[in-house]
């Protein structure tokens, strides 16, 4: 076989362990460092070997090869290969993609002048040119609005530094607005402007993205695909944790940021993560995940919303959002391609284990899209199987009878594997795994959002400004606080949460003791992290039961 063209056998080999597959990958390694790919297809599945070994080295020298490996893809020359390249992740490619604001400004500061306007996708600039016109001063409107002129050349002319990007201007100009964060972005997210992130800078491509660790967990077996008993795994004892401090947390989500953008992803707890709350658990075997909470004005009223980014040996290779309320926890690990069917089968319960002890969550729950409604990539990897396999039951009791036949089947006939049709069907349903005892329920937080909008119709006139005033009154009269002296995180969570507060309060007739620890909870929930709110929430003894008769009461 012609070393030269390695580059898929080299892929494959990369998932096997034990002495021989070691020094095989040495040898492959070393060929393809000489023999730079002809076929662009060839560069992906490099750097995928890149990514994969960098995570899952076999000894010292696999690890520093699969690093010299990733350092010639930055000094080889793609050439034409390029414009076929790009979204590939790859050294010297570009990404593009229509990023949000917050994205946008920390790239561009991290990275100064990576990140531009790609005008020549932006097939309508009106919108852009109507935003323009809130905030430029009088006289401007006019360079705006001169058809002899494009918007391009505007900015081009416009900008205070020649070596700023057209990019640089618009985002001052939208700091410079006076909006709030979420007016803010939604507005710049409005001009649907596609942008390119040219990835140039060492440190930008997929392979070079990770978070320094001070040592390496190396794979000498092959990985571990055994199930263990998730219930006993979950309830076993904490794994080691920290928080972090702001530096390293401010590393860690920016390795987060770069390593979903240069895949075209993007969560938006993730987006808002504070540097404030970051937490890294120790899952073992050199998985560590980072819990990142989010800033205090992006907070959800009853959930907890973080995201996580998982890490082999400090290479990113997952990630998802996780909101927890009540003991309940909506989950879904997504790893990236490079790196599925590794060792899904040890993190998952984990993960889990993780979100118990932290969090308290004992019933965990997916939704019908993590079950492979309308998302091609979970019916492909067979996910309903998967989840099953570790103890997860279909919530609709049609699927779970359908399921149950399946596996009769299965059983009656080896080698019998359920048919893309078949995993269509399974996958319309939630499914879940209590923990419980049936002590913990999900909650319809959908229908607790509308009786809230019907109470501000009725008591106020819709008039949002009035309620929320006027609910803040009525907990400071009955809870006896004073939240003038509060943080100005812990004022902002009363105002986003006065109006459910005072309509649970008021209809269920609480006590002056309980009203004093909804305060204790409230200004909780503006603190440095959410879990202490978390905490306080599932121990008041009125809030949920209140919240849940609220809830399944019928509307009137």
């Amino acid at each position: 076989m012609d070393d030269r063209s390695s580059a898929p056998a080299l892929l494959e080999l990369s998932r096997s362990f034990g002495r021989h597959a070691a020094s095989e990958k040495k040898r492959r390694l070393r060929a393809v460092m000489d023999h730079p790919p002809r076929a662009a297809s060839d560069w992906v599945r490099l750097q995928s070997c890149v990514c994969f070994l960098l995570a899952y080295p076999d000894d010292e020298e696999v690890h520093e090869l699969a690093y010299d490996l990733g350092a010639r893809l930055r000094l080889w020359e793609l050439g034409d290969r390029a414009v076929r390249l790009v979204n590939s992740g790859l050294p010297g490619t570009c990404v593009r993609d229509q990023l949000s604001f917050p994205i946008a400004r920390r790239l561009s500061e991290l990275h100064p002048g990576a990140v531009e306007i790609d005008w020549d996708e932006l097939e309508d600039d009106t919108q852009l040119q109507l935003v323009l016109g809130l905030w430029v001063s009088g006289a401007e409107r006019h360079g705006l609005d001169d058809i002899s002129m494009t918007t391009r050349e505007w900015f081009a002319r416009c900008r205070s530094d020649a070596d700023r990007s057209d990019l640089d201007l618009l985002l001052s100009l939208f700091e410079q607005s006076g909006l709030g964060f979420l007016e803010r972005d939604h507005i710049f997210e409005s001009c649907a402007l596609p942008m390119r992130y040219a990835l140039c800078e060492p440190g930008t491509a997929r392979s070079e993205l990770y978070w320094p660790r001070e040592s390496i967990c190396f794979q000498h077996e092959p990985i571990d695909r055994e199930i263990v008993p998730i219930e006993r795994e979950i309830r076993r004892g904490p794994q080691p944790s920290s928080v972090l401090g702001r530096r390293e947390a401010r590393t860690v989500i920016d390795v987060a940021l770069q390593a979903l953008c240069v895949r075209n992803l993007e969560i938006r707890p993730m987006t808002y993560a504070s540097v404030d709350d970051v937490r890294i658990v120790d899952l073992g075997g050199g998985l560590e995940v980072a819990f990142l909470g989010c800033i205090p004005s992006y907070r959800e009223v009853l959930e907890i919303s973080f995201s996580f980014l998982v890490f082999k040996n400090g290479i990113p290779i997952g990630y998802g959002p996780v909101s927890v309320y009540f003991g309940c926890c909506e989950m879904g690990i997504n790893l990236f391609p490079e790196y599925r069917g590794a060792e899904i089968r040890y993190l998952y319960p984990q993960f889990m284990r993780a979100i118990h002890h932290l969090f308290g969550a004992e019933y965990f729950y997916l939704t019908s899209y993590g079950m492979g409604e309308g998302n091609p990539d979970a019916i492909r990897s067979g996910a309903f199987w998967f989840y099953r396999k570790i103890g997860f039951r279909a919530s609709d009791p049609d699927i779970e009878e359908l399921a149950q036949a399946e596996e009769a089947r299965m059983r009656a006939e080896p080698g019998y594997r359920s048919s893309r049709q078949m995993l269509r069907r399974l996958s319309h349903t939630e499914a879940h795994l209590d923990l419980s005892g049936g002590k913990c329920r999900k909650l319809d937080l959908g229908t607790v959002g509308v009786r809230q909008s019907r109470f501000i119709a009725s008591e106020f006139g819709g008039d949002r400004r009035r309620a929320e005033e006027s609910c803040i009154r009525r907990l400071r009269r009955d809870a006896g606080f004073d939240d003038r002296s509060w943080p100005e995180d812990a004022q902002l969570a009363l105002r986003l949460a006065a109006p459910l507060w005072a309509m649970l309060a008021e209809e269920e007739g609480w006590s002056h003791r309980d009203l004093s620890g909804l305060a204790r909870l409230i200004k909780a929930k503006g603190g440095r992290s959410e879990a202490s709110a978390d905490r306080l929430m599932r121990k008041h003894p009125r809030i949920e039961s209140s919240l849940r008769r609220l809830a399944e009461r019928d509307m009137d």
